[in-house]
């Protein structure tokens, strides 16, 4: 991994990749070894947080592995309850109990499990967005769905692409919940219902 190298004076903000994880045992340690081979953004501590909601799978054990391979730097918090929304709750009273006067949470950065960063700059691109114009509240990612990258042909790939290609056509201003990043301090307006519909599309203009 090539990362720029932070001192710990100049370290003093925590970016937390949060990650809600239900039974995603297939794709968990790939999306957090992504995270970790980012770039790291100057100034910035990395950290993946995964919570993860109501599994029955190996989910938590592998997240485990990763933890005490990766101290400091992934952490894993477990919940009985399942639901993306329950997590996002739980996710948010571990930054504030993770976050303190030598470590500050500016930015909270969520992905999906099952997704993953294209190229090694993208956490210094979101940092560099929101340092470029403070009045950010939240900067979305352009998830491309993996149909784009297969040949699949399937209905649920056909639907997949014309929800893209119609989303990239008409500018829709909101942010998927698959990837994007939030300042905590808007995160902890936001009323997460515990049940949600259509819970990966929850903010908007």
């Amino acid at each position: 991994m090539i990362a720029v190298p932070v001192t710990k004076e100049d370290s003093s903000k925590l970016l937390p990749i949060a990650i809600m994880a239900h039974n995603e045992e297939k794709v968990i340690q790939k999306a957090v070894e992504n995270v970790l081979s980012q770039n790291i953004p100057v100034g910035y501590l990395v950290k993946v947080v995964v919570v993860a909601n109501g599994c029955n799978d190996r989910t938590e054990e592998i997240v485990k592995g990763l933890e005490e391979q990766n101290p400091n730097r992934v952490a894993l918090v477990s919940m009985t309850e399942k639901g993306k929304t329950k997590a996002i709750n739980r996710a948010i009273k571990f930054f504030d109990q993770i976050s303190n006067n030598d470590l500050k949470i500016r930015y909270v950065i969520f992905l999906d499990a099952d997704c993953e960063f294209l190229g090694k700059d993208v956490l210094i691109n979101f940092i560099n967005r929101f340092e470029q114009n403070p009045r950010l509240c939240a900067v979305g990612a352009d998830c491309l769905p993996d149909v784009f990258l297969n040949s699949r042909k399937d209905i649920v790939a056909e639907i997949y692409r014309s929800t893209y290609t119609l989303g990239q056509s008409v500018k829709i201003n909101s942010i998927s919940g698959m990837c994007y990043a939030i300042r905590l301090d808007i995160l902890k307006k936001i009323d997460f219902p515990d049940f949600q519909f259509a819970e990966d599309m929850y903010v908007s203009s």
